[in-house]
C-alpha cells in the first residue's frame, strides 16, 4: 500500500493551517508529495457580469488569481523547508466540495488530509461540513483533524470495525501506517444497543447485557480477524453502546493518535436517517480520522 501523493484543500483559515502543518509532518515520515488544493467561491465576491465594463472582468479574475497564489506561497515556502515536492492548484466553483471531490475523480491520490470545523447542533444542521461531504464519497481515503490537533503522532492507532470486508481495509490501512511508524494498534468493535419503544422501562439496553457470553466471543472474533497481522503489536477490545460515542471516549481515554474507519457512503433519503457513524467520528473527535469509503448506497 503506497502514500505518494497527497491532497491538502486549504481554505487559509486556522483549520487548513493545522492541516497543511500536520501534512507537511506526514508527508516527511511517508517520503508522500503534496498538493494543495484551493477552491474559490467566486459567487461571494464576483460582482454580476453586467457591473463590469469590457475587460474588467478578466483583469478581476486575474487578480482574485493572483492573490490565492501569494496566500499559497507561504504553504509552498514550507514544504520547500521541509525537502517537500509540494504544488498547488486552484479551481473556480460554488460547491468547495463539489470541486474536492471532481479533483479527486479527476487526479489520482493516496491521500486527503483536511481540517474540519467539527460543528454540532442547529449550526450542523443548515450548514452542514465540507470534510463530511467529502469524506462520503471521496474515492480516496481522507484523514481529517480538528484546529486542536498539536503535532502528527501516530504512536497508538485505534481500528473501529464491524467485521465486514470494509473494516479489514480499515485495518490494512491501519497495519501499513503502523509497519512505517512503527505505532501499535487497537482493534475495537462496538456492541451496539438494541432500541426499545419509548413505554418500556428504560428505553434502551446493551446486548451484551442480555448475552453474558457475547463479550468473550467478539474478543474471539477479534483475534481470528487479526491474525493476519503477527508482525504488528495488536490489542483488541469490545464496547457496549451507540458506535459513535464509545469510540470517541476509547480515543479520549486511551491516548489514541489516529482513529481508522470504514464509511458507508450513504446518499439521499437513507443518509438523512440514518446518517454515518464515521461522520459523527469525524465531526466529534478531537483525534484525526482516517475514513476509508464503502460502497455508495443511493437508495
Amino acid at each position: 500500500m503506497n502514500f505518494n501523493k497527497i491532497l491538502v484543500p486549504v481554505d487559509f483559515g486556522e483549520c487548513s493551517d493545522k492541516a497543511v502543518q500536520y501534512a507537511l509532518k506526514l508527508a516527511e515520515r511517508l517520503e508522500a508529495e503534496i498538493t494543495l488544493l484551493n477552491v474559490d467561491e467566486f459567487f461571494q465576491w464576483l460582482l454580476p457580469e453586467e457591473n463590469y465594463q469590457p475587460g474588467e472582468l478578466e483583469d478581476a479574475l486575474k487578480t482574485r488569481q493572483q492573490l490565492l497564489q501569494q496566500q499559497l506561497q507561504p504553504y509552498l515556502e514550507m514544504g520547500k523547508e521541509c525537502n517537500l515536492k509540494i504544488g498547488c492548484a486552484i479551481m473556480r466553483g460554488d460547491s468547495v466540495a463539489e470541486k474536492i471531490l471532481e479533483h479527486l475523480r479527476e487526479e489520482k491520490y493516496d491521500l486527503v488530509v483536511m481540517g474540519t470545523h467539527g460543528r454540532t447542533g442547529l449550526k450542523h444542521l443548515f450548514l452542514g461540513s465540507i470534510a463530511e461531504k467529502v469524506v462520503r464519497f471521496s474515492p480516496t481515503p481522507v484523514l481529517t483533524l480538528h484546529k486542536s490537533v498539536e503535532c502528527c503522532r501516530m504512536e497508538h492507532i485505534l481500528v473501529a470495525i464491524d467485521f465486514s470486508d470494509y473494516s479489514r481495509q480499515a485495518l490494512e490501512y491501519a497495519a501499513a501506517f503502523a509497519r512505517l511508524a512503527g505505532s501499535r494498534i487497537t482493534v475495537l468493535h462496538v456492541i451496539e444497543r438494541i432500541i426499545y419503544p419509548a413505554f418500556y422501562p428504560e428505553g434502551y439496553y446493551p446486548v451484551a447485557d442480555f448475552e453474558p457470553k457475547l463479550r468473550e466471543q467478539v474478543l474471539e472474533n477479534l483475534d481470528t480477524f487479526c491474525a493476519d497481522y503477527g508482525d504488528i503489536d495488536i490489542k483488541t477490545a469490545v464496547a457496549a453502546g451507540r458506535a459513535s460515542d464509545e469510540i470517541c471516549h476509547f480515543t479520549m481515554e486511551n491516548g489514541v493518535d489516529l482513529v481508522i474507519m470504514a464509511t458507508r457512503g450513504l446518499s439521499g433519503l437513507q443518509h438523512l436517517i440514518v446518517g454515518s457513524t464515521a461522520e459523527r467520528v469525524v465531526r466529534r473527535s478531537s483525534t484525526p480520522v482516517l475514513t476509508v469509503r464503502r460502497e455508495v448506497v443511493s437508495e
